[in-house]
């Protein structure tokens, strides 16, 4: 039985659907693990929740769940964790479906930045981007892994990204 703070160090998670927790911004970034306040200031810039630490009177200021907080504010919360945490393995649940282009690009930079390992899941080309191999998936049945630079060129490869985006 691993312990749970080993077990918050070794694994975080980007998931498709992030959960905010009753509590202070500092608490649903920190998720009960001690944390100074620097350290906390420089997660909240990282993941881009300056804004928001601002709007709600700073790190102290109360997140409520049941709020409707829009769905990148979620994701960079959820991202704040992960690079608070600094976790060995970041797995990475297909998160881009309700994303703008800057939130998802930030929230992939910060990702490869931090983890040693990344594990993504998903159907969005965007994933690719934190690839060095791609383990293709079809009908419960893993393909061997492949080389990135060998997947782009794969007829798979042009069923996710389309010939366009391939050639860049």
């Amino acid at each position: 039985q691993m312990p749970l703070g080993y077990r918050r160090r070794w694994a975080g998670v980007i998931s498709a659907e992030p959960q905010l927790i009753p509590g202070s911004l500092a608490e649903n970034i920190s998720v009960g693990a001690r944390a100074s306040e620097a350290e906390l200031k420089a997660v909240v810039e990282a993941a881009g929740l300056t804004a928001l630490a601002d709007s709600l009177g700073g790190l102290g200021g109360r997140v409520d769940p049941s709020r409707a907080w829009d769905v990148a504010t979620k994701h960079r919360v959820q991202l704040a964790r992960v690079l608070f945490q600094k976790p060995e393995i970041v797995v990475v649940e297909d998160f881009s479906g309700g994303l703008d282009r800057e939130t998802t690009n930030a929230v992939l930079s910060a990702i490869s930045s931090t983890a040693r390992t990344v594990v993504a899941a998903g159907c969005r080309d965007s994933l690719l981007e934190l690839a060095d191999e791609v383990v293709w998936v079809e009908d419960g049945v893993c393909a061997a892994p492949e080389p990135m630079d060998r997947f782009v060129t794969s007829p798979k490869a042009r069923l996710l990204v389309g010939d366009s985006r391939l050639q860049q």
